[in-house]
């Protein structure tokens, strides 16, 4: 609709007297795409290929009419109206994010934090890319692209109309509210994982992708602990059927394609139908040839535009063999399916239990069945925590 209006408008309108209607349809056509790509995040969408040509072209029709400052007076008297190219840089901000690595309902969080400082950046011309980059962001406004972190050399060089979004003050603004943050949940917060994310020195937590090699070929896929469980249990004898222990089905894993592979990490792509239920956090068996299971973690996940499903996991390196767990000093509690991981030393893996979310507090007893003899335990600290999931190490003894 508001698409329509800035077509009709545009071949009347004045560069020296623009009306107001023409830059009010212009900011409420990027808000409609804002928020078009927010929900192609938000449910792991691949993102519609108009997005960024017609955000990137309503911005250079904004700017030459003079209306990138313009904002909507009617916003609520809580909120700071937002201008047309605050709106922009929120927008490709929150595409920097790697949003498709965030678990559901984290890119909402994360957009409403961007949105309060998106009108710090700024956009400059961006030929000659800075040695100095933190902070900065390469964009082309005459492409189908979104912003790029780091781009390589060539690319600034050979774009049409290339720029740079500069959010280092944005970024600071940021950095300064989480400095305010109480300590016990500062790391959790959704500065945090923005800075991290988009400034990562500043939190010593910069990272470097592993170079991956593609492949292809089939493996099987199992999704959550549950089937994973199920799985394994295959080859372990019959616990006795009793209604204190929640004992799993065999499972047969689903077939999956193998993408690209790196040193501690697969890409996977799942046909539609089998991969519903994945979320980023769950975790993962995936069965190769000969039945090996290796346990992973979903890092990011897109469904793509045929209806399947591209995912990244994280290796969960070692071996593992099914358990069932239960809380100590309740004679009544129900032991739950649970993952025995043995200690390595040559990989500096400590003997650990994985188990469903939010079962079993540090320091808190339980109970492991291991073939019908359960075993005293004390819960150590946690190596891995999603919303799904926890890895813990444990300890046991006679004394607990």
């Amino acid at each position: 609709g508001y698409k329509l209006v800035i077509k009709s408008l545009y071949t009347a309108v004045d560069v020296n007297r623009p009306e107001r209607l023409f830059g009010m349809a212009i900011k409420h056509a990027m808000e409609q795409l804002g928020y078009a790509l927010l929900d192609s995040y938000r449910y792991y969408r691949a993102v519609p290929p108009m997005v960024f040509p017609e955000l990137h072209q309503l911005y250079r029709i904004a700017r030459h009419y003079g209306l990138l400052e313009l904002a909507d007076e009617r916003s609520h008297d809580t909120e700071m109206p937002l201008t047309i190219s605050a709106n922009y840089h929120a927008t490709l901000l929150l595409a920097l994010v790697d949003p498709f690595r965030l678990v559901e309902g984290e890119v909402a969080m994360l957009h409403h934090v961007l949105v309060q400082h998106a009108d710090k950046c700024r956009v400059i011309p961006g030929g000659n890319w800075p040695d100095a980059a933190e902070g900065l962001f390469f964009v082309d406004l005459r492409s189908g692209a979104g912003p790029v972190a780091h781009p390589p050399q060539e690319m600034p060089r050979q774009a049409d109309e290339p720029y740079i979004l500069d959010a280092r003050e944005a970024l600071q603004a940021i950095h300064d509210q989480l400095d305010q943050t109480p300590v016990k949940v500062r790391m959790q917060s959704p500065e945090a994982m923005i800075l991290r994310r988009l400034w990562p020195e500043v939190v010593d937590l910069k990272q470097q992708r592993e170079p991956r090699e593609t492949e292809s070929g089939e493996i099987g896929l199992l999704l959550g602990l549950m089937d994973i469980h199920g799985y394994l249990s295959k080859a372990v004898s019959t616990l006795p059927d009793t209604p204190l222990i929640t004992l799993t089905q065999p499972v047969e894993p689903s077939p999956g394609q193998l993408v690209n592979s790196s040193e501690n990490g697969r890409r996977l792509y799942w046909e539609e139908g089998a991969c519903g239920t994945v979320c980023v956090g769950e975790l993962m068996g995936l069965v190769e040839e000969g039945g090996r299971l290796t346990l992973a973690v979903v890092r990011n996940m897109r469904i793509t535009p045929e209806g399947g499903m591209e995912i990244g996991v994280q290796l969960i390196c070692g071996p593992c063999a099914p358990i069932y767990c239960r809380a100590s000093g309740d004679e009544e509690s129900t032991a739950l399916p649970a993952l025995f991981m043995p200690g390595d030393e040559a990989q500096q893996a400590t003997t650990s239990l994985v188990t469903i979310k939010g079962d079993y507090a540090e320091d808190s007893r339980i109970l492991i069945n291991v073939a019908g003899q359960e075993i005293r335990a004390r819960v150590g600290l946690s190596l891995l925590e999603t919303p799904v999931f926890k890895q813990f190490e444990f300890s046991t003894g006679s004394k607990l």
